[in-house]
């Protein structure tokens, strides 16, 4: 995963025209509700034209014990009860923003991105004897998979505040924000 944010901070910076034009940026708490709580935006205000935008969001697994790498063939073997299953997913997204109305400080835009999201799940078993973890919890990779996670929404910049509305795809749910502008 933190390749996939090195690659997208490259190409967000490789690109000829974000130099110049980043004199007025923004950073946003960028949550996507129901499933990423934790997520950041950095970007540029699209005063005369688009603008490029990186965002980063996540959700931990919640998982509190051990992390194995065998099959869960072995678990049952051993008579290990199954206690659920957790997951974790990560997306990096970039995308441009374009100004769609302006009134002397507030300028309204759209964003558009596209982004990776990476998907963890975990299997949640319980060791009854205590042997691979001090509580008995503990956890197997399950797999995952990369997925591809558009985005689409409204920003509405003012003086110095920004918000932003609107919906993530993988995972599905409504994005919000609030941020500063410098």
């Amino acid at each position: 995963m933190v390749r996939l944010i090195l690659v997208g901070l490259v190409v967000l910076f490789m690109v000829p025209d974000l130099a110049a034009q980043y004199r007025s940026m923004f950073v946003c708490w960028s949550p996507c509700f129901p499933d990423q709580l934790l997520g950041a935006m950095l970007g540029g205000v699209p005063h005369n034209k688009a603008k490029w935008f990186f965002e980063l969001k996540g959700k931990r697994s919640g998982a509190k014990g051990t992390e194995y790498d065998f099959s869960k063939l072995l678990a049952e073997d051993f008579d290990d009860e199954f206690k659920g299953e957790k997951s974790s997913i990560t997306t990096i997204r970039i995308g441009r923003i374009f100004k769609l109305h302006k009134e002397r400080v507030t300028v309204i835009g759209l964003y558009l991105g596209i982004g990776i999201a990476d998907k963890t799940k975990y299997l949640q078993y319980y060791d009854k004897y205590e042997i691979l973890d001090d509580e008995g919890n503990y956890y197997l990779d399950n797999g995952g998979k990369l997925l591809i996670s558009p985005a689409l929404g409204f920003m509405i910049f003012g003086k110095e505040v920004m918000s932003k509305f609107g919906i993530d795809i993988n995972p599905t749910g409504v994005a919000i924000g609030i941020g500063y502008m410098f």
